[in-house]
C-alpha cells in the first residue's frame, strides 16, 4: 500500500474548516428539531396541556368569535391553569402581517 508521506497545509486547513462549518449547521437543525419534539412530547403527555388544546381547537372551529366566546375561553384556561398562573394573548392579523401580544 503506498501512502503520500506529504499533504498540502493548505488543502487541509481548508477541508477541515468546510467540514467544520457544515457539521456545525448540521448539529444547529438536529438541537432545533430536538426541541421541537421536546415540546410536542410535553404537550402530548401534559393533561393540562391537553385541555388548553381541546380549548383552542374549540375556538378557531368557530365562524363567529365573539367578545363573549373569548371571554368563555379565558375562564375556561383560568380553571385548568389556577388563578395565579400568567396568561398571554397573541394575535395575529393577517391582512396588516401584524403580531400583537397582551
Amino acid at each position: 500500500m503506498f501512502l503520500r508521506p506529504f499533504i498540502a497545509l493548505s488543502s487541509t486547513t481548508e477541508g477541515a474548516e468546510n467540514f467544520w462549518q457544515e457539521a456545525y449547521r448540521i448539529f444547529t437543525v438536529d438541537k432545533l428539531i430536538g426541541g421541537i419534539i421536546k415540546q410536542v412530547q410535553a404537550i402530548i403527555a401534559d393533561s393540562r396541556s391537553q385541555e388548553l388544546l381541546e380549548i383552542l381547537k374549540r375556538e378557531r372551529s368557530l365562524a363567529n368569535f365573539t367578545s363573549q366566546d373569548q371571554i368563555n375561553s379565558r375562564r375556561g384556561t383560568e380553571k385548568i391553569l389556577g388563578p395565579d398562573e400568567n396568561l398571554f394573548r397573541i394575535d395575529w392579523v393577517s391582512l396588516m402581517d401584524f403580531c400583537s401580544f397582551e
